[in-house]
């Protein structure tokens, strides 16, 4: 079947061939049947897709393929984002990783526990002393000051949310866009 391969190729390609090729290739379709049928079928094919009339996409073709262009791109878009933030994700991961393997390795676990236990007992400390110093405060006002602190900011904060209130009252029966 090798020795067809030169053959076919001269039969099937649209280029024209050389006086002495043409003159080979005569003398060989004369001998070999296959490629004497490769020959008068190709030319056939060739006849058919010439005269056959072009036919053209149904009603509504271009519309439709538009519409779905734009849904693939969309499509693509989020596959992209996707991706890239999935790539964010590993590479935020894979950092955070390595950088506790750092720590861990440049540490000892005793020492990172103490660290760790010590920077709590500082943190209770801070909030129990933040607590004294108001409580003084609270103390050293007359009684009837942290009573009308109270009052001040529950008005403060009353206000507030009458004001909110209002506004989204404003917007559901006037709507976004009144002025």
């Amino acid at each position: 079947m090798e020795k067809h391969q030169l053959f076919e190729t001269w039969i099937l390609q649209d280029a024209q061939l050389t006086e002495d090729e043409q003159k080979c290739l005569n003398a060989h379709l004369l001998e070999c049947d296959h490629c004497r049928q490769l020959k008068l079928g190709w030319q056939s094919t060739r006849s058919m897709l010439k005269t056959t009339p072009m036919v053209g996409p149904t009603t509504g073709f271009s519309q439709r393929w538009k519409n779905s262009l734009a849904e693939r791109r969309a499509r693509q878009q989020k596959a992209q984002i996707k991706r890239f933030l999935r790539y964010l994700i590993g590479i935020n991961v894979l950092t955070l990783i390595g950088l506790s393997f750092v720590l861990l390795l440049g540490t000892n676990p005793v020492n990172l526990m103490a660290t760790a236990l010590r920077e709590v007992v500082m943190a209770l400390l801070f909030i129990g002393r933040a607590g004294s110093v108001f409580n003084m405060f609270l103390r050293a006002f007359p009684p009837y000051v942290p009573v009308l602190i109270w009052v001040l900011t529950s008005t403060g904060f009353s206000l507030a949310a009458l004001a909110w209130g209002f506004s989204i009252w404003k917007y559901v029966i006037k709507g976004v866009n009144a002025k």
